[in-house]
């Protein structure tokens, strides 16, 4: 698993919000044992906020986890919670782009998809075999 907190607080999230599923229980129930909002739970389930210990812990009791299930939650959650090497430039980076810087660093292949390369020609592939080519 990457450094990035920002994969590790998704992959635990996803994580809690497997156990919850097979627990049988709703977001609506989770919320209700941290005495929290359904939205805060969605937030964690998504990676979007950090967990506090005690809200980490209570959860795993409640969806009755196995201790491997248990481990593998707080070995994701050691990572979650730090900074990334992003904050220290919080004020240059805007809060919606956060998320992604956080990824990026944690991805192991980006691809991008360039709609300038083949133009509006109505022969886009002629074009992109001319260009792959050299032309």
């Amino acid at each position: 698993m990457s450094e990035s907190p920002t994969a590790r607080r998704r992959a635990q999230g996803q994580a809690l919000r497997e156990l919850r599923e097979a627990a049988g229980k709703s977001a609506k129930d989770a919320a209700d044992e941290l005495e929290c909002s359904e939205s805060k739970i969605r937030k964690i389930e998504l990676g979007d906020v950090p967990t506090k210990r005690a809200e980490l812990d209570a959860l795993l009791r409640f969806y009755e986890a196995s201790q491997e299930d248990v481990d593998e939650v707080k070995t994701l959650a050691k990572g979650a919670n730090q900074r990334g090497w992003w904050q220290a430039y919080r004020g240059a980076v805007p809060r919606w782009f956060r998320r992604y810087v956080g990824l990026e660093s944690a991805a192991i292949e980006i691809r991008t998809f360039e709609t300038e390369l083949a133009g509006r020609s109505p022969e886009p592939s002629r074009q992109l075999s001319s260009h792959r080519a050299g032309g």
